[in-house]
């Protein structure tokens, strides 16, 4: 287990509407040291938290809950907010190479993913977050 003050220092969002998939999610980053900001399921509820909260980090499902999509979510996260985002998703490469064609670059890992590549893509996208 990775457990540093600089990890427990960062928040991550986790936007998913399988509550299980979250919960599993937010387990696995509490073990490398990561704190939790939140757990949302659908756009709407990303904005109304990040309307109180300010997160270092937002992982999100591409399906979500609610009018707006994952894509369409980072889009106006990008737009008005400094959040990197890491997409979640069970689409093929090609999949979603075609559907995230505008929002390059960007992140993501495939469903289910290790633990050790969710800690990899987390580090990488705060520290490119400087």
């Amino acid at each position: 287990m990775v457990c540093s003050e600089m990890l427990s220092n960062k928040k991550i969002l986790i936007a998913e509407d399988e509550a299980i998939v979250a919960m599993g999610i937010q387990d696995t980053l509490k073990s490398f040291g990561y704190g939790i900001s939140g757990i949302v399921q659908s756009g709407e509820e990303v904005f109304r938290h990040l309307a109180k909260e300010k997160p270092d980090l937002l992982i999100m499902d591409i399906n979500l809950k609610g009018d707006l999509n994952g894509i369409e979510t980072a889009e106006k996260i990008k737009s008005e907010f400094d959040i990197p985002v890491i997409f979640l998703t069970a689409y093929s490469k090609d999949e979603i190479f075609r559907k995230f064609a505008k929002n390059e670059p960007f992140r993501y890992l495939n469903k289910p993913c290790r633990p050790s590549d969710l800690f990899n893509e987390v580090e990488s996208a705060i520290a490119d977050s400087g």
